[in-house]
C-alpha cells in the first residue's frame, strides 16, 4: 500500500533534525580524521625535516674541517678566518669555533672569549641536539694525525617555524576543501538513507492525526527500515482489529450505560417511595409508643369513673328529695339524717381524690397527645427543614420521657431510678432527643415486665464524657444474645413479637443527625442491657469537626459499641 495523498511524503521537523546529525557525525568525522592525518604527516615530515638539517649542517661542518686543517697546520690565522667565515653566511649557524688537539680555541665567532666551553655531542656522536640547538664537533685530522675540532652551534627553530608556516594555509585549505565536496555528499547520502525512514514518519504522523488505522506506510526494501516498516504495517492490522473490537464494545457499554441510567431513575422513584414509607414508619412507631400510654391513661380515667362513689351521692339526693319542702322535720324525725354530715364529708373527700387523680391522668394523656402532634409535625417538616435547636437540660429531658411512660409504669409496677449529679446542659433538637429517649425507656419497660417486682426497674442516669451529653438507659430485663448485637440497629430487626424493628434504628439515624452516636452493650440473654446516647454538647463545633476528618465519608448505618463499652441495647423481648 502507498501512502495516503492527503499526506504528502514531506520531511518532518524530527527527521530533518536527524539528517543534521548524521551530516554532524560523518562530517565531524572525516573533519577530524583530516586533522589527525595532516597532524601525523607534519610530524613526520618535521622529523625528517629535522634529520635532513642535522645531515646538512655534518655535511657543511666536514667540509669546512678539510678546508681547516691546512690553515690549523701552518698556523695560518686568515685561512682559519676564512674558513668560519664560510659558516657565518649561514643564518641558522649562531656560534662556531676551531680547537687544536689540546682544547685550545685557536678562533671562533659568536660568543666572546669569556663564554663558557660549549657543550660537546655525548656518546661518542658527532652531533647532537639540546632543545632547538643542534651542536657538532667534527675532528680536523689529517693523513691519521690529529689537529683538533671544529664545534659548531646551529639553530633548528626558525626552520621548524618556517615549517609550520608554511603547512598550516594548506591544513586549513584542504579543511575547507573537505567541507565544500564531502558535506553536500553526506547530506544526498542521508536524504537518500532516511526516505524511508521519512515516508514512515510521514505515514504515522498522518494516522495520529486522523485516527485512519486503514493507512500503511510504502515499504522501501529489504533492509533495517524496510523491516520496521512492515512491523509497523503489521501493528496497524492489529490495532484497527482491536479497535473494531473496542468500538464494538464502547457501543455495548453505552447500551448498559443508558439501561443502568433508567434502571437507576426506577430505583431512585421506589427510593423515594421507599422513603416515604420508612417515615410513615417512623410516624406510626412513635405515635404507637406514646399511644401506649394513652391508652393506659384513659384506661385509668374509665375505670376511675366505673369505680366513683357519686352512685352514692346521687342515692343521697333521692333520700333528700322528698323533704324538700320541710327538712327541718326530716332532720329532726329520721335518725338517718343524723349520719348525713358524715356520710358527706367522706363522699367529698372521696370525690376530691377521684377529681385529682383524674385531673393527672388527663394531664398526662394532654401531654401524651400534644407529644403525638410534635411526632407528627417534625415528620411533616423533616423534608423541608432541620429540627429547631434549643437550649437544654439533660435531666429533664428524661424526666419528660419518664412522665409520658409514667402511667404505664405504675400499672406494670416498674420503678425509675435517675442519677443526675450535676445539672448538664446541651443544645439539641429537643423533640428528636425525647423521640430517641422514649424509645429507649419503652424498650427498657418491656424488658423489665414479666420479671419479679424486685427486678421492675429501670435505671436513667446522665453523664459527661468530654465534649458530649451522655445519657444511659439501663434495665436488668432479659438482655440480648451476642449474636443479635451486629443486627440491633439494622432496619426491620426486631425480637419482640410485636415489634416492627424501626425504633432503634430511626433513633440511630436521629443520633447522628444530631452530631451524636446510639450504642448498645449486653452481657448476654438474662443480664440485662444498656443504651447511651451520646450527643455533643455545641452540635455545630463537633459537625464541623466531622466534617474535617471525612469530608466524602458517607454516613454509615449505626453499629453497637464494642463489648467493653459502657453502651447496650435492649433485651431480647423488648427491642423495636
Amino acid at each position: 500500500m502507498s501512502a495516503p495523498a492527503s499526506s504528502p511524503l514531506h520531511e518532518t521537523p524530527r527527521l530533518a533534525s536527524l539528517r543534521g546529525k548524521i551530516l554532524l557525525t560523518v562530517g565531524g568525522t572525516c573533519f577530524l580524521a583530516i586533522v589527525i592525518a595532516s597532524l601525523a604527516l607534519f610530524a613526520h615530515e618535521t622529523v625528517n625535516q629535522r634529520d635532513r638539517f642535522r645531515d646538512d649542517m655534518e655535511a657543511l661542518a666536514r667540509i669546512v674541517a678539510d678546508y681547516a686543517v691546512g690553515p690549523i697546520s701552518f698556523g695560518d690565522e686568515n685561512g682559519m678566518r676564512d674558513a668560519l667565515a664560510v659558516l657565518q653566511t649561514r643564518q641558522e649557524i649562531i656560534e662556531a669555533e676551531l680547537q687544536n688537539s689540546d682544547g685550545t680555541v685557536l678562533h671562533r665567532f659568536g660568543t666572546s672569549e669569556a663564554d663558557e666551553e660549549m657543550e660537546a655531542p655525548a656518546n661518542g656522536e658527532i652531533s647532537n641536539f639540546a632543545g632547538w640547538q643542534l651542536v657538532i664537533r667534527y675532528p680536523l685530522s689529517y693523513r691519521g694525525e690529529d689537529y683538533g675540532d671544529l664545534v659548531l652551534v646551529a639553530d633548528y627553530q626558525p626552520i621548524f617555524l618556517s615549517t609550520v608556516k608554511s603547512f598550516l594555509p594548506a591544513l586549513f585549505t584542504l579543511l575547507a576543501l573537505t567541507l565544500l565536496i564531502i558535506g553536500p555528499i553526506i547530506w544526498i547520502l542521508a536524504g537518500l538513507l532516511l526516505k524511508g525512514l521519512n515516508r514512515l514518519a510521514t505515514s504515522a504522523a498522518h494516522i495520529a492525526e486522523t485516527a485512519d488505522y486503514s493507512i500503511r506506510a510504502p515499504e522501501s526494501g529489504e533492509d533495517e527500515v524496510g523491516q520496521l516498516t512492515r512491523t509497523f504495517n503489521a501493528m496497524l492490522d492489529k490495532l484497527m482489529a482491536a479497535d473494531s473490537d473496542l468500538r464494538d464494545t464502547n457501543e455495548a457499554l453505552n447500551k448498559e450505560i443508558a439501561e443502568r441510567a433508567r434502571l437507576e431513575k426506577a430505583l431512585v422513584e421506589s427510593s423515594r417511595y421507599a422513603g416515604m414509607a420508612e417515615v410513615a414508619t417512623g410516624v406510626l412507631h412513635n405515635v404507637g409508643n406514646v399511644l401506649n400510654s394513652v391508652n393506659v391513661s384513659a384506661q385509668v380515667v374509665r375505670e376511675r369513673l366505673e369505680g366513683s362513689r357519686i352512685s352514692t351521692l346521687q342515692r343521697t339526693v333521692q333520700l333528700l328529695a322528698p323533704h324538700r319542702e320541710d327538712p327541718s322535720g326530716f332532720y329532726a324525725n329520721d335518725p338517718k339524717a343524723k349520719l348525713l354530715p358524715r356520710f358527706l364529708t367522706e363522699i367529698h373527700q372521696n370525690l376530691a381524690e377521684e377529681n385529682r387523680l383524674i385531673r393527672e391522668e388527663m394531664v398526662a394523656l394532654n401531654t401524651n397527645i400534644e407529644h403525638i402532634k410534635e411526632v407528627v409535625s417534625a415528620q411533616q417538616s423533616l423534608a423541608r427543614s432541620a429540627g429547631v435547636e434549643e437550649n437544654l437540660i439533660a435531666s429533664m429531658l428524661l424526666e419528660d420521657a419518664m412522665r409520658i411512660h409514667i402511667a404505664s409504669s405504675k400499672r406494670h409496677d416498674i420503678h425509675f431510678e435517675t442519677e443526675n449529679p450535676e445539672e448538664l446542659r446541651l443544645v439539641a433538637d429537643r423533640h428528636a432527643t425525647l423521640q430517641i429517649l422514649v424509645n429507649l425507656v419503652s424498650n427498657a419497660m418491656h424488658a423489665v415486665k414479666r420479671l419479679g417486682r424486685d427486678r421492675r426497674r429501670v435505671e436513667l442516669s446522665t453523664r459527661r464524657d468530654g465534649d458530649a451529653i451522655q445519657f444511659v438507659v439501663r434495665d436488668h430485663g432479659v438482655g440480648i444474645a451476642t449474636e443479635n448485637l451486629d443486627r440491633i440497629f439494622q432496619h426491620g430487626f426486631t425480637t419482640r413479637e410485636d415489634g416492627h424493628g424501626f425504633g432503634l434504628h430511626s433513633g440511630a439515624l436521629a443520633a447522628k443527625r444530631m452530631g451524636g452516636a446510639l450504642s448498645v452493650h449486653s452481657e448476654g440473654l438474662d443480664r440485662g442491657a444498656t443504651f447511651v446516647l451520646s450527643l455533643p454538647s455545641n452540635p455545630s463545633v463537633a459537625l464541623r469537626d466531622r466534617a474535617k476528618r471525612s469530608p466524602n465519608a458517607p454516613s454509615p448505618t449505626p453499629q453497637p459499641a464494642p463489648a467493653a463499652a459502657a453502651s447496650a441495647a435492649p433485651a431480647k423481648d423488648s427491642t423495636s
